[in-house]
């Protein structure tokens, strides 16, 4: 029984001691590995080396048979440059050449065109000169029709001349137009007096004129004032009725003043507050005429404008220029 076990044991350890040494094996297997891939290690820098080396060697190979090319092919572009520069003058002479030859066709040509345009305008006045010869031929003609019709008039004036009777001046016509002339200048002489003094009332005229224009201009700029005032006192359309009044003058059968206030000039003012304070307001404002048909006129047309109409009866004629009252002394 005890040997049972124990061959039982060694064969247990028979086969423990197989196991390890199949690990013993693989230890030292890898143990192997692990020596040789630290000399591989050791050895790559080496092989590195060489595979650079022999590329370089190569490259060296190359570098030498490019060399080789390069100088063959220097040789040959040396061989080939002289040509090269030989066709390259011959081509600037040529290119030269031509640029004259190009240079000498455009000068023909505009030569030839300047020929071509001068034998027109030669051919133009070939023409011309023949036609004034043409011209001049038939004027000589027209005037040997002419001379000979002259020298045939001459004939026979000469002959009515040899007919005639000696001529004797009509004296008494002639000193009847002597008078006559001096008369027609003195008149000339009277009208150019009678013109000055015309020019001279003229521009008297005219300075009467312009001396009534200043004057009427001034009446205009106290009438707007006047007018202004009635307006700030109520009238406010007192402007438009006076415009009326102007414009239409020519419908009147006889004078119309108007409005009062325009037509009073009191230079007192004790006299001017006194009217004002004993004069209604509405008489300032109002219109005069001087017949009821020119009354019955503006009260129709001056309705819309709210202004009052005055028809004076008092007598035949009214006071043109308005009322001058002197002041008091």
């Amino acid at each position: 029984q005890a040997v049972k076990q124990k061959e039982q044991t060694l064969n247990n350890l028979k086969a423990l001691n197989a196991e390890q040494e199949k690990d013993v094996q693989r230890v030292r297997q890898r143990d192997k590995l692990l020596k040789k891939a630290e000399l591989m290690k050791k050895k790559l820098p080496w092989l590195k080396y060489d595979a650079k080396k022999e590329q370089f060697q190569k490259v060296q190979e190359e570098e030498k048979i490019f060399k080789k090319k390069m100088d063959d092919a220097a040789k040959i572009w040396q061989d080939a440059k002289a040509p090269i520069e030989g066709l390259k003058k011959e081509k600037t002479t040529i290119t030269s050449s031509m640029k004259k030859i190009t240079n000498q066709i455009n000068q023909n040509t505009n030569k030839r065109r300047e020929v071509t345009d001068d034998e027109i305008q030669l051919s133009a006045r070939l023409k011309t000169t023949l036609d004034d010869i043409e011209h001049l031929k038939r004027h000589e003609k027209n005037l040997q029709q002419k001379i000979s019709k002259a020298k045939e008039g001459l004939a026979a004036a000469e002959r009515e001349f040899q007919d005639l009777q000696p001529y004797e001046p009509p004296r008494d016509e002639m000193t009847q137009l002597t008078n006559d002339i001096g008369h027609k200048i003195c008149g000339i002489n009277d009208l150019k007096q009678r013109r000055k003094e015309k020019e001279w009332q003229l521009s008297q005229e005219r300075e009467n004129l312009r001396k009534c224009s200043d004057r009427l201009m001034q009446m205009e700029s106290k009438n707007n004032k006047l007018l202004q005032a009635l307006q700030r006192a109520g009238a406010e359309r007192i402007n438009e009725a006076y415009s009326w009044v102007q414009n239409n003058k020519n419908m009147f059968r006889g004078e119309v003043y108007g409005p009062v206030l325009l037509e009073v000039n009191v230079q007192s003012k004790t006299h001017a507050g006194y009217l004002e304070s004993h004069v209604p307001n509405y008489i300032w404002r109002s219109f005069i005429t001087q017949n009821a048909s020119d009354r019955d006129l503006l009260v129709r047309q001056l309705k819309q404008y709210g202004t009052p109409i005055l028809n004076y009866t008092g007598g035949n004629s009214i006071m043109c220029e308005p009322l001058n009252i002197t002041p008091e002394v």
